[in-house]
């Protein structure tokens, strides 16, 4: 989306590096803080990019280039196997409507811990908890699924199996390896 908005491919990197960064400002809209609010904070210490600044979340869903085919097709897999599915996102609760309408399959699973309305975040092992609790499961019997390796590290302190993911047919190997698939 913001190759539309910026004439300058170098002037996009730095903004988006150093400015609308992901790690540090929107992790504070992951974490339950309101994207109004911090949108406007950006805005007062950056004012030179306001209209940048502010498209980050009226036109969100243009960021993502969608769902990796392979890791819908072993989702459902799972589902039809009978594996029961959990999910646990870093994502701003205003924004948690655009994850069943990106992905319609997440209804297949039991519940989804959404750190946003939980107002904590991946890696901070109270999320990790919370899920754990709400669905009264067993570390010892799940398997966390993360493109982040120190989300995975949290979650083996708990006692959870991780997986991080890097490719599809990785994570599928990995999974029929366990005899999930």
């Amino acid at each position: 989306m913001y190759r539309e908005i910026f004439d300058d491919e170098q002037e996009m990197e730095y903004f988006l590096e150093n400015i609308c960064t992901t790690h540090i400002w929107n992790l504070q809209a992951d974490a339950g803080r309101l994207t109004g609010d911090i949108t406007r904070e950006l805005i007062e210490e950056h004012p030179k990019y306001a209209s940048q600044i502010e498209v980050f979340y009226e036109r969100w869903e243009e960021m993502f280039s969608g769902h990796i085919q392979g890791t819908v097709d072993i989702m459902e897999a799972l589902y039809q196997k009978n594996v029961s599915l959990y999910g646990l996102t870093n994502w701003p609760a205003e924004k948690r409507y655009y994850l069943h309408k990106s992905l319609p399959r997440l209804k297949q699973f039991k519940d989804i811990v959404v750190s946003g309305l939980e107002k904590v975040t991946k890696p901070t092992p109270a999320i990790y908890k919370i899920l754990l609790d709400r669905n009264e499961l067993d570390p010892k019997t799940c398997l966390f699924i993360d493109d982040r390796l120190e989300n995975i590290e949290a979650a083996q302190e708990f006692g959870i199996h991780g997986h991080h993911f890097t490719s599809p047919e990785k994570l599928k190997a990995d999974l029929q390896s366990r005899a999930l698939l």
